[in-house]
This record gives C-alpha cells, sequence and structure tokens, in this order.
C-alpha cells in the first residue's frame, strides 16, 4: 500500500513534501527532484532548512507552528514570496516563483507541503502585461501622430496660423453663439499691402519672412479672445467675438495698422510692411458667413482703390 501511495505521490505534477514537527523531510516526491535536483535519499531525515532556507525565518515558522497548532492549512503566494524551495542550481530570484499549501496530516504529527510552480505562468503574465502596456504606448504615439495629422490639416504650414478650413469651421461655430446671446461680430479682411512688390525685389524667400512676422504682429494686435488665420498668400482673416459696439472694431483696426508704421529689419533689409482691412459686422452687414465674407471683402476694395493702408467698414 505505502508503495502504492509513493509510486500515486511521485506521479504528481506538484510537488510534495512530507515533514515531522520536528521539520525533517519524511517524504520528496519525484517532482521536487526534477525541479530541485535533490534526490529522495539525500533529502530524507534532513531538515526542511537545508532546501527552504526562508522557512526558517520567525515569520514563516510563525505560520508553520500556526497550522501544528490549529490545524489549518495555509497557503504562501509565490507572487509574494518567490522562490521558497532553492539549492546552487536554483538560485532564488524573482523569476522563480512557487506556491507553497502547508497543511497538517490529522492522522499523526506530520505536515504536508504542496509545492506548484508559477514561474512560467508569471511570466506569460508579466509578458501580457509588457504586451498591453506597449500598445497602449503605441496607441498613445499613434493618438499623438493622429493629432499632429489633424493640427497640420488645419493649419498653414508657414506661419503656423489657421487655414481657410479652420478658420470657416469657427467663423460658423462663432456666428451660432453670436446669434443665441444676440452680440455683435466683426469679420476683417487683411491683405499685406504690395507683397508681390516686395517678392519681386527681395525674392520670395523675403516675402516669406515678411508673412511670418506680419502674422506674429497681427496676433499682439488684437484681444485674446480673437482668432486670426490666414486664408490665401497675403489675406489673413480676424474674427471679432462679443462686439461691444463699432468703436470697439475701429480701436482694434487702427491698432492693427499702428503696429506696421515703422520698417522692419529682415535679412539685413529694411522693409515696410502695411496692411489693408475690410470690416462687416454681423448681424448688420448680413447674418450669414458667405454675406459677412462678401461684405469684408467689398470693404477691403474700397480700402485698395483708396490708396490701402487704412481700413473700411461696411455701411449698414
Amino acid at each position: 500500500m505505502n508503495d502504492f501511495l509513493d509510486d500515486l505521490i511521485d506521479k504528481l505534477d506538484i510537488g510534495v513534501v512530507i515533514i515531522d514537527i520536528n521539520m525533517n523531510i519524511v517524504s520528496w516526491n519525484q517532482w521536487m527532484v526534477k525541479k530541485n535536483h535533490i534526490s529522495k535519499e539525500d533529502s530524507l531525515g534532513q531538515k526542511i532548512f537545508l532546501y527552504a532556507p526562508k522557512l526558517k525565518e520567525k515569520s514563516y515558522m510563525e505560520i508553520i507552528e500556526d497550522v501544528i497548532k490549529t490545524g489549518n492549512s495555509r497557503f504562501l503566494s509565490g507572487a509574494l514570496h518567490k522562490n521558497l524551495f532553492q539549492n546552487s542550481q536554483t538560485p532564488e530570484n524573482d523569476s522563480v516563483m512557487q506556491n507553497l499549501q502547508i497543511s497538517k496530516l490529522k492522522e499523526n504529527e506530520l505536515l504536508l507541503i504542496q509545492v506548484s510552480d508559477i514561474s512560467s505562468q508569471y511570466k506569460k503574465v508579466q509578458k501580457m502585461k509588457n504586451f498591453i502596456q506597449d500598445l497602449e504606448i503605441e496607441n498613445t504615439e499613434m493618438k499623438k501622430v493622429e493629432q499632429q495629422t489633424k493640427l497640420m490639416a488645419l493649419h498653414d504650414p508657414l506661419t503656423g496660423l489657421p487655414n481657410r478650413t479652420f478658420v470657416m469651421q469657427r467663423l460658423e461655430q462663432w456666428l451660432e453663439l453670436s446669434k443665441v446671446a444676440c452680440e455683435k461680430l466683426g469679420v476683417c479682411f487683411i491683405d499685406v499691402d504690395y507683397l508681390k512688390m516686395i517678392n519681386d525685389t527681395h525674392g520670395h524667400h523675403v516675402g516669406d519672412e515678411v508673412l511670418k512676422l506680419f502674422s506674429t504682429i497681427l496676433k499682439k494686435s488684437i484681444r485674446k479672445s480673437d482668432f486670426v488665420g490666414r486664408i490665401s498668400g497675403d489675406e489673413f482673416i480676424v474674427i471679432l467675438p462679443n462686439l461691444a459696439d463699432i468703436s470697439e472694431v475701429e480701436k482694434i483696426a487702427k491698432s492693427i495698422i499702428n503696429n506696421y508704421k515703422k520698417p522692419f529689419m529682415i535679412e539685413n533689409k529694411s522693409i515696410e510692411i502695411s496692411c489693408s482691412i475690410g470690416i462687416a459686422i454681423y448681424p448688420e452687414n448680413g447674418i450669414s458667413s458667405k454675406e459677412l465674407l462678401l461684405e469684408a471683402d467689398k470693404s477691403l476694395y474700397e480700402v485698395k482703390q483708396s490708396g490701402r493702408c487704412g481700413y473700411s467698414i461696411s455701411k449698414f
């Protein structure tokens, strides 16, 4: 019968160690032989601490004593306690993990220790966690690229300002808000004066620098709540929401024009920059973006016809 039980225990896919209350090994199955490279003959009669030195520590001894006293089984997780059985060929490290179940055999003063290796499962879990983490990082990077692509699609590459598509989207949004709030809204068409002449005289690279400088100054000339974009070569649009009255529009237009009064040094060349501004007001000049842009364009034409470097507000 004992031979039958020994054979049965040897066929188990877990480690089985039986010790007496003096911590001497009574039985050591074949699984333990393979995992720990220690034969049954060498293990029998030896102190359990020789192969599981951690169990000699106070915290583990208290667990063993509790099992002996109460008869209640105790479980030691490999994820927490790592490698409990070790020898020179199986050094303790974080990649080797063993679950232990310590139970008291009621028939006699013996303790049954069941050992299962969870290292491979743990590695699989960790591998999966790492894979998921990599996917999350990749997904985050893809979202960043997607956001950057959308951002690029809505902005002018030279000046960094919103492009025509973005400007029109924002104009429609502001019109809806202005209708709900019953507020005035201004639309300014702005042309950089004589940009073609600057390109022809100094080269397009200087013209590009003029446009970049013009954009920077334009943003500084308006209110924080205003929205500015470049819609073509020398054409810009400024949306002026939440207007108190027409005088506020004139103040902003004058500020824009005055900020270009002095010549600017661009690539060691003194360049004079000025602009012409055509303005339309919601709802007096129109209630749709198409109507307002048409009226602002007419006002801009009037400024150009009268000598440029000025502004004109569409008549009500």
